[in-house]
């Protein structure tokens, strides 16, 4: 499928919905990760200003570190090649706060899809989304949308 993209292209998001049972997954695979960060993809739906979360793809940190993620060409295809579109990037920050380090900055802006980045420190997520700038987006676990 498609990567989808905000720039330049109507209304910033402000919101990221992702299911109660969904987070306790991406959760659940941050804590199996330690002491890496744990990545993944998330495939959903954009509606008006929402990314919606249908699926998860859970793929390996090629980087194995704690402090950085990678993912592999073959798993971005295979992510691609699901039927739904691709709507955000998961990881997890082992031993810090949930807010994008300077490599995430970087990747964002190559990446303009919702950030969703799990903390092993208090173990919240929090949602980020990189337009003109960077900026927090928040996370409902109900579907009002």
């Amino acid at each position: 499928m498609r990567l989808l993209k905000w720039r330049g292209k109507g209304i910033p998001p402000s919101k990221i919905i992702i299911d109660k049972q969904t987070l306790n997954r991406l959760a659940m695979h941050s804590a199996e990760c330690i002491p890496n960060e744990a990545c993944g993809i998330l495939h959903g739906i954009i509606k008006q200003d929402t990314y919606i979360v249908q699926d998860v793809t859970f793929v390996e940190n090629i980087a194995k570190s704690p402090i950085q993620f990678s993912i592999s060409n073959e798993d971005t295809i295979q992510a691609y090649d699901n039927s739904m579109d691709v709507v955000g990037i998961y990881h997890s920050h082992p031993t810090s706060l949930a807010i994008p380090s300077e490599t995430d900055r970087e990747y964002m802006h190559v990446n303009p899809v919702a950030w969703v980045i799990h903390s092993g420190v208090d173990h919240t997520f929090r949602a980020w989304h990189m337009d003109d700038d960077i900026h927090e987006i928040a996370i409902q676990t109900e579907n009002t949308a």
